[in-house]
């Protein structure tokens, strides 16, 4: 008699420790559109591990909240699986690998936390998948490819595929500069702010820009909600967004299906969506615009139109127009500026939390992956604000509010090309005109105000006139009328003395 033994082997695939420079985190629904995006990664140099949210379900358990006031304690979402996110959170402690690309919208992959500081209203963060040790310090660049479905997928896969094959071509090294007229922050401290003016935030910023060398860099367009010679805002946007830049910078207000445009309207995803794609090369988006970062209304009830094909950080990737990346934030945000006033003229001395942000991360952009020159600029901002995980203060609060809403959508590995960033030329001197011409002196002027002025930045481009800087204009008290001059003697206890540098604009 013939006895055969049959030896059955078992293998049970557990999810380990990491061996490749990066996890790409998705889900068995998107596994096809993995496999492609790794075959992407391989040819650019990165070694890639695809690993599936039903394979950490399966082998890892939660860990502890994050130290932070939100979902922890308040659970308002049904549809946010956060003993997945915390399981995630748990895989993530064991890997060694420099990038995380997230593959999947919010219900495919959930945030890592919705966290609820001031303001109160709760905001989706991936921040603690970059820092899993919650330590404030991101381990990991990570970038959220935001896709529903394969075809979401294979169409922002197609879009990397074609920045990759153009990024030869130079035009990375165009540049758009949006600024838009925007409310100052809730908090300064330490001196006197921007807040204690009326603002034009976002011409502040490209004025902050200029002075960093960003127009020398660049070949920049720029489009200024109060410029006299209008450089349409949406104009601006349909050209970058149908191809040919490598960078829109744009500061002003958002919501989650739109970026602040022209004379207070609002550039949608539905101009987006009238777009053609005319040059391969996509632009990287920056805005700090409140809530453009929002990428979780399959959790949240976030309002969008019937009119509106999607939410601005998904549509901006899954449209054939439209960008390669976007680096915004996920809620209420903003940005602090502070001034300096020395020998009669006004200078930007800094700024802080958003903003500040995005600043960091373009410069560090040239010559680096998108994800690390993100978490470089994290890295920067966390030590020079001083980011807390336990706020003691509103101002601390708000700090760590920004910072946790900061999100890269999109491809953390792709690779800005090098760019040789160069110096500011310096402003030359002004003739200082010694009767007014068309009401607006052009030099040094002293005025007396009955209070705070009104601040309002111009740049004005060097090929078309060699002056740029600041203009500060105060309005009269009783006439409520803009003042271009020295106010009269009529108002008798003026309060504020300052001596600034104007300048005539043609």
């Amino acid at each position: 008699m013939r006895v055969i033994i049959v030896i059955m082997m078992v293998v049970f695939v557990v999810v380990g420790t990491s061996s490749g420079q990066e996890i790409i985190l998705t889900s068995e629904k998107l596994i096809n559109s993995a496999y492609q995006l790794q075959e992407i990664h391989e040819k650019v140099g990165i070694q890639s591990d695809i690993v599936t949210v039903e394979q950490i379900w399966d082998s890892y358990s939660p860990v502890e909240d994050p130290l932070v006031s939100g979902y922890s304690t308040e659970q308002v979402y049904d549809s946010y699986n956060y003993t997945l996110a915390l399981k995630i959170i748990s895989f993530l402690r064991t890997v060694n690998a420099s990038y995380v690309t997230i593959l999947g919208d919010a219900d495919i992959v959930p945030p890592s936390y919705y966290a609820k500081l001031i303001f109160y209203e709760p905001f989706p963060t991936d921040f603690f998948y970059a820092s899993p040790d919650y330590d404030l310090k991101p381990d990991f660049a990570v970038g959220r490819i935001p896709a529903g479905s394969e075809d979401e997928a294979e169409k922002v896969l197609g879009k990397i595929n074609d920045w990759l094959s153009d990024i030869g071509s130079g035009n990375y090294v165009n540049a758009a500069l949006i600024g838009m007229r925007i409310y100052a922050a809730p908090y300064s401290i330490e001196r006197e702010t921007i807040d204690d003016y009326e603002v034009w935030q976002g011409e502040t910023a490209v004025k902050l820009l200029e002075d960093l060398g960003f127009t020398e860099t660049f070949n920049t367009t720029i489009a200024l909600q109060s410029d006299e010679e209008w450089t349409s805002v949406k104009q601006t946007f349909d050209e970058a967004l149908s191809g040919g830049y490598g960078v829109v910078f744009h500061v002003g207000h958002g919501i989650p299906y739109a970026l602040d445009s022209d004379d207070g309207g609002m550039y949608t995803t539905r101009y987006m969506n009238m777009l053609d794609k005319r040059r391969p090369l996509l632009p990287v988006v920056l805005s700090s615009g409140c809530s453009a970062a929002a990428f979780d209304e399959e959790i949240r009830d976030i309002y969008l139109p019937n009119w509106a094909p999607g939410l601005w950080s998904e549509f901006l990737l899954t449209n054939d127009a439209g960008g390669i990346a976007f680096v915004g934030f996920t809620g209420t945000t903003g940005s602090d500026y502070q001034f300096s006033e020395s020998d009669g003229f006004v200078e930007v001395a800094g700024v802080k939390h958003a903003d500040n942000i995005l600043i960091k991360t373009l410069k560090n952009l040239p010559g680096n992956r998108l994800g690390d020159a993100f978490k470089a600029a994290l890295e920067e901002v966390k030590s020079e604000e001083n980011i807390k995980l336990n706020p003691s203060t509103e101002v601390e609060e708000w700090k760590l509010r920004v910072y946790l809403e900061a999100e890269l959508i999109g491809d953390p590995v792709l690779k800005y090309p090098a760019v040789s960033w160069r110096q500011p030329e310096s402003p030359p001197e002004i003739e200082v005109l010694s009767q007014p011409l068309n009401g607006v002196y052009k030099g040094e002027v002293s005025f007396r105000f009955d209070r705070p002025v009104s601040a309002k930045v111009f740049y004005l481009e060097s090929r078309y006139l060699p002056d740029r800087g600041y203009s500060i204009f105060g309005r009269h008290l009783l006439l409520n009328s803009l003042l271009l001059l020295p106010i009269p003697p009529l108002l008798s206890q003026p309060i504020r003395h300052i001596t600034i540098q104007i300048f005539l604009r043609y």
